[in-house]
């Protein structure tokens, strides 16, 4: 299969559906972007191709049980589409980013898992849980809620997870930290640095002496 960007798969899409998406010719390169992405299958099949490529079927049917979940919730929108391209939701997702599908197989596979997702076929792997990080990567300092967010399940190499108050309130089974695979465990496990503070000694205070003229 030869090389295609992400651009090109948009067009050849546009080429392929004119009559859902008009043609390429026919649609401004700046407009070819919003004409494209509403279709719910296509959406959903690329965010699974690059949320959750090489880490299998279980791997992609978490990352779809995590969009669902958030479709569902009034919180989000209601839609896949919405859901994906809400801002720093999915890290693959930017209007001005060309992105690379060159793996024939995974791209088959998450055309198919997308396809059984919207037709309610698949099972829950992920214990309702609406977010999800791969600790390992994710620079803890700056995303605390890794840490803070009560553990649903671990597929692959995704920790999947939610609010501690929303899994109360919804009657979710929390995964015990202890059943996360033990590299997962030390990097959550670690405690936060302490911000290193400079003491400063107060200088004592002399009175002034005073001299007899």
């Amino acid at each position: 299969m030869a090389v295609l960007a992400y651009n090109d798969y948009q067009n050849r899409l546009l080429e392929s559906n004119p009559e859902v998406y008009g043609t390429i010719y026919e649609t401004p390169k700046s407009k070819r972007l919003s004409k494209i992405l509403p279709d719910q299958h296509e959406i959903l099949a690329t965010n699974l191709y690059f949320e959750a490529q090489g880490e299998g079927v279980n791997g992609m049917i978490a990352v779809a049980n995590v969009v669902r979940n958030r479709v569902k919730d009034p919180e989000f929108p209601s839609t896949y589409y919405e859901v994906i391209t809400q801002p720093k939701q999915f890290s693959w997702y930017s209007p001005n980013k060309s992105l690379i599908i060159d793996d024939e197989k995974a791209w088959e596979l998450a055309q198919k898992i997308a396809m059984q997702e919207l037709q309610g076929e698949l099972p829950d792997l992920v214990n309702g849980a609406r977010f999800y990080a791969n600790p390992r990567k994710v620079n803890i300092k700056r995303h605390q809620w890794v840490v803070t967010y009560q553990p649903l399940a671990e597929v692959g190499r995704h920790v999947y997870m939610d609010k501690p108050e929303v899994v109360k309130a919804k009657g979710l089974t929390p995964l015990p930290k202890s059943k996360l695979s033990k590299d997962v465990q030390r990097i959550i496990n670690k405690p936060a640095p302490v911000k290193a503070t400079m003491k400063t000694t107060q200088q004592p205070t002399t009175k002034p002496v005073k001299t007899k003229s």
